[in-house]
């Protein structure tokens, strides 16, 4: 690790100062963009432990995923086929969920859940995802709840009961 040294007139050590700040702001930031990733996610051969949602190791769950997986500009990529079940968990961070690349869309089952998502304080885009068993109970509880200012929900079919 190299140490910077800030010497000289008390306006120089200002300047230096102010550009070792810039450079670590500059550096924190390529950082957070640089990590945003995909967390694939598979009902079956996918396994809920630390270190899953690689393609190589999914996760099983998207509760799990989202909650120990995913950071803030990850995208959770679900995979085709069997569904998945829906996580009504509160969720708070800004996330992109989406079937796996190539693929046409994901099944969600909400038979045991109230809701599908619950997003607050967080950037938020649903696409290509098809729910089942959504029950609309408790005077029309939204299916899904989103506290938040930036919401992309597009391709998405939502078929739900009432009672």
């Amino acid at each position: 690790m190299r140490q910077i040294v800030c010497s000289g007139s008390l306006p120089a050590q200002m300047i230096c100062r102010l550009r070792c700040f810039a450079c670590l702001l500059w550096t924190a930031t390529a950082v957070a963009i640089a990590r945003a990733a995909d967390v694939f996610v598979h009902p079956i051969s996918g396994r809920d432990s630390v270190g899953c949602g690689s393609r190589a190791l999914p996760c099983q769950t998207i509760h799990f995923a989202v909650t120990h997986a995913a950071v803030s500009g990850d995208s959770v990529l679900l995979a085709s086929g069997p569904p998945h079940s829906c996580s009504a968990a509160p969720m708070f961070k800004s996330l992109a969920i989406r079937p796996y690349e190539g693929q046409a869309v994901a099944t969600l089952d909400c038979a045991e859940q109230r809701r599908a998502f619950e997003f607050h304080n967080a950037s938020v885009s649903l696409s290509q995802l098809h729910f089942l068993n959504l029950r609309a109970v408790d005077d029309l509880a939204a299916v899904v709840i989103v506290d938040s200012s930036h919401v992309v929900i597009s391709h998405c079919i939502f078929p739900f009961a009432i009672g």
